[in-house]
């Protein structure tokens, strides 16, 4: 079996990766020209395999497919344009915090603010990583040949180990958060995550005392987004409301609609380039 595994119980689940690098086939992610049938054609080779595979398992890898062709498009995409900026993917908070890309200064600043808030208020500064960290290229040496096989997706996945205690305050740009499909319930996550990464932002910017800082932005990918969507996310960062000195800024700088390799280099040409 190539594109399903047998569990120790018996039942059979998805190899997400094995299956996604059989739908591309080689192929550069940027020249697809419709992610939502490349994701079909994955669903394909997992049912010719396994015929009674359940809607809700492939529901499930559906999300972690279209998230392999952002980070493998967007890395052969830096690796052509020489961008600035390159995205680097983030794993589950549980393995990994995002905080912990930054030097130990900073990452143990917001362990202070941690701290603080349980003793002084009792309560808990709770956050989930975004799907992608924006990370300045010069932290980065990424491979030359990215040519979607197994271990290129897992080499791409494991590369914020690598950048764990090494980001100074200017060598993260922002985060994007990357959704193949998006519901109310996750338009209040991107929101509220946004809001959250710039909060601290601008508290590290405080206790640095870096007054020139150009502020943290923030981004959604989906494929496919309605102007609904669109209203939801312009919601205010509620940092930005608290200070009459400051100017209110939305929680999310910009949503893309991404389902093609063009629209994801159109939305990467935004995303990954200078502040400003």
């Amino acid at each position: 079996m190539v594109y399903t595994r047998e569990n120790p119980d018996g039942t059979r689940a998805i190899n997400s990766v094995e299956t996604f690098v059989g739908a591309l086939d080689g192929r550069p992610v940027l020249g697809i020209a419709d992610f939502e049938l490349f994701i079909l054609d994955a669903e394909a080779l997992v049912k010719a395999e396994y015929p009674q595979v359940s809607r809700g398992a492939l529901n499930n890898v559906r999300g972690d497919w279209y998230e392999s062709l952002i980070l493998l498009g967007s890395s052969q995409y830096s690796r052509i344009q020489r961008t600035k900026y390159t995205l680097v993917r983030l794993p589950n908070v549980n393995a990994f915090s995002c905080e912990n890309l930054y030097v130990e200064e900073i990452s143990g600043l917001i362990g202070d603010l941690r701290a603080v808030l349980h003793e002084v208020a009792d309560v808990s500064l709770i956050s989930s990583n975004p799907d992608f960290v924006i990370i300045s290229s010069e932290l980065l040496e990424i491979r030359d040949t990215l040519q979607g096989r197994v271990e290129d997706i897992e080499y791409l996945g494991g590369i914020y180990r690598d950048l764990a205690g090494h980001c100074k305050f200017d060598g993260i740009a922002g985060y994007c958060s990357v959704k193949s499909g998006l519901r109310p319930d996750r338009r209040l996550q991107i929101a509220h995550e946004g809001s959250l990464m710039k909060a601290l932002y601008r508290h590290i910017q405080t206790r640095l005392w870096a007054i020139d800082a150009p502020g943290i932005r923030y981004y959604g990918i989906a494929g496919a987004c309605t102007d609904a969507d669109r209203a939801a996310l312009k919601t205010v960062a509620t940092h930005s409301i608290v200070d009459v000195s400051s100017v209110p800024e939305s929680a999310v700088n910009g949503l893309f609609a991404v389902n093609s390799g063009q629209q994801l280099q159109d939305a990467l040409n935004t995303i990954l380039s200078a502040p400003g």
